[in-house]
Protein backbone atom coordinates (compact mmCIF):
# COMPACT_ATOMS: atom_id res chain seq x y z
CA UNK A 1 0.00 0.00 0.00
CA UNK A 2 1.26 3.44 -0.84
CA UNK A 3 1.35 5.63 2.24
CA UNK A 4 0.02 8.62 0.28
CA UNK A 5 -3.27 6.76 -0.15
CA UNK A 6 -3.66 6.47 3.64
CA UNK A 7 -4.05 10.24 3.83
CA UNK A 8 -6.80 10.08 1.20
CA UNK A 9 -8.65 7.26 2.99
CA UNK A 10 -8.43 8.32 6.62
CA UNK A 11 -9.04 11.49 8.59
CA UNK A 12 -6.34 10.60 11.12
CA UNK A 13 -3.17 8.71 10.29
CA UNK A 14 -0.95 7.39 13.09
CA UNK A 15 2.73 6.87 12.41
CA UNK A 16 5.97 6.49 14.32
CA UNK A 17 9.58 7.01 13.34
CA UNK A 18 12.38 4.71 14.46
CA UNK A 19 16.06 4.80 13.73
CA UNK A 20 18.65 2.06 13.54
CA UNK A 21 20.65 1.78 16.76
CA UNK A 22 24.22 3.04 16.85
CA UNK A 23 26.83 0.49 15.89
CA UNK A 24 27.72 0.10 19.58
CA UNK A 25 24.15 -0.96 20.44
CA UNK A 26 22.36 -4.20 19.69
CA UNK A 27 19.76 -4.26 16.91
CA UNK A 28 17.56 -6.14 19.38
CA UNK A 29 16.73 -2.81 21.03
CA UNK A 30 14.78 -1.78 17.94
CA UNK A 31 12.88 -5.06 17.86
CA UNK A 32 11.78 -4.56 21.48
CA UNK A 33 10.54 -1.10 20.51
CA UNK A 34 8.68 -2.47 17.48
CA UNK A 35 6.90 -5.03 19.69
CA UNK A 36 5.53 -2.19 21.78
CA UNK A 37 4.66 0.04 18.83
CA UNK A 38 2.76 -2.78 17.12
CA UNK A 39 0.24 -2.80 19.96
CA UNK A 40 -0.68 0.82 19.11
CA UNK A 41 -1.65 -0.24 15.56
CA UNK A 42 0.12 2.52 13.61
CA UNK A 43 -0.72 3.02 9.95
CA UNK A 44 2.97 3.10 9.10
CA UNK A 45 6.42 3.30 10.68
CA UNK A 46 9.17 5.44 9.21
CA UNK A 47 12.76 4.14 9.43
CA UNK A 48 15.58 6.69 9.24
CA UNK A 49 18.82 6.15 7.35
CA UNK A 50 22.43 7.07 8.01
CA UNK A 51 21.96 9.91 10.48
CA UNK A 52 24.75 12.43 10.56
CA UNK A 53 26.05 11.46 7.15
CA UNK A 54 26.90 7.91 8.19
CA UNK A 55 27.29 6.05 4.93
CA UNK A 56 27.78 2.71 6.67
CA UNK A 57 24.17 2.23 7.74
CA UNK A 58 22.84 -1.08 6.46
CA UNK A 59 20.09 -1.68 9.02
CA UNK A 60 17.29 0.37 7.44
CA UNK A 61 16.35 -2.32 4.91
CA UNK A 62 16.47 -5.02 7.58
CA UNK A 63 14.32 -3.06 10.04
CA UNK A 64 11.82 -2.00 7.36
CA UNK A 65 11.55 -5.64 6.29
CA UNK A 66 10.74 -6.76 9.84
CA UNK A 67 8.13 -4.01 10.16
CA UNK A 68 6.43 -5.16 6.96
CA UNK A 69 6.91 -8.89 6.99
CA UNK A 70 6.75 -9.72 10.70
CA UNK A 71 4.39 -7.06 12.04
CA UNK A 72 2.29 -6.37 8.93
CA UNK A 73 2.77 -2.61 9.24
CA UNK A 74 3.67 -0.54 6.21
CA UNK A 75 7.24 0.80 6.46
CA UNK A 76 8.52 4.08 5.05
CA UNK A 77 12.24 3.66 4.43
CA UNK A 78 14.36 6.80 4.41
CA UNK A 79 17.08 6.79 1.76
CA UNK A 80 19.84 9.36 1.63
CA UNK A 81 22.08 9.87 -1.37
CA UNK A 82 24.88 12.37 -0.78
CA UNK A 83 27.30 9.71 0.48
CA UNK A 84 26.49 7.02 -2.07
CA UNK A 85 27.33 6.20 -5.66
CA UNK A 86 24.64 5.23 -8.15
CA UNK A 87 25.75 1.59 -7.87
CA UNK A 88 25.43 1.68 -4.07
CA UNK A 89 21.96 3.26 -4.28
CA UNK A 90 20.96 0.59 -6.77
CA UNK A 91 22.01 -2.13 -4.29
CA UNK A 92 19.98 -0.50 -1.52
CA UNK A 93 16.95 -0.20 -3.82
CA UNK A 94 17.33 -3.88 -4.79
CA UNK A 95 17.30 -4.82 -1.09
CA UNK A 96 14.16 -2.75 -0.45
CA UNK A 97 12.41 -4.15 -3.52
CA UNK A 98 13.29 -7.74 -2.59
CA UNK A 99 11.60 -7.19 0.77
CA UNK A 100 8.47 -5.70 -0.80
CA UNK A 101 9.20 -2.19 0.45
CA UNK A 102 7.81 0.39 -1.93
CA UNK A 103 7.50 3.50 0.23
CA UNK A 104 10.75 5.47 0.20
CA UNK A 105 11.46 8.92 1.58
CA UNK A 106 14.20 10.24 -0.69
CA UNK A 107 16.55 12.66 1.04
CA UNK A 108 19.84 14.30 0.21
CA UNK A 109 21.17 13.49 3.68
CA UNK A 110 23.54 15.27 5.99
CA UNK A 111 26.99 16.22 4.82
CA UNK A 112 29.44 14.88 7.36
CA UNK A 113 32.64 16.93 7.49
CA UNK A 114 34.59 13.70 8.14
CA UNK A 115 33.20 11.93 5.06
CA UNK A 116 33.58 13.63 1.68
CA UNK A 117 30.36 13.39 -0.39
CA UNK A 118 30.42 11.09 -3.42
CA UNK A 119 28.95 13.90 -5.60
CA UNK A 120 26.95 11.57 -7.84
CA UNK A 121 23.79 12.92 -6.21
CA UNK A 122 23.81 16.52 -5.03
CA UNK A 123 20.07 16.88 -4.41
CA UNK A 124 17.22 14.64 -3.33
CA UNK A 125 15.46 15.45 -6.61
CA UNK A 126 18.27 13.62 -8.43
CA UNK A 127 17.67 10.59 -6.21
CA UNK A 128 13.93 10.72 -6.93
CA UNK A 129 14.63 10.72 -10.68
CA UNK A 130 17.02 7.78 -10.28
CA UNK A 131 14.47 5.80 -8.26
CA UNK A 132 11.80 6.42 -10.90
CA UNK A 133 14.12 5.06 -13.62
Amino acid sequence: MQIASLFEQKTTVLSFEVFPPKKTSSIETIYTTLEELQELQPDFISVTYGAGGNAGDTATCEIASVIKNKYGIEPLAHLTCVNYTRAEIEQILDCLKAQGITNILALRGDINPDIPPKNEFRYASELVSFIRE
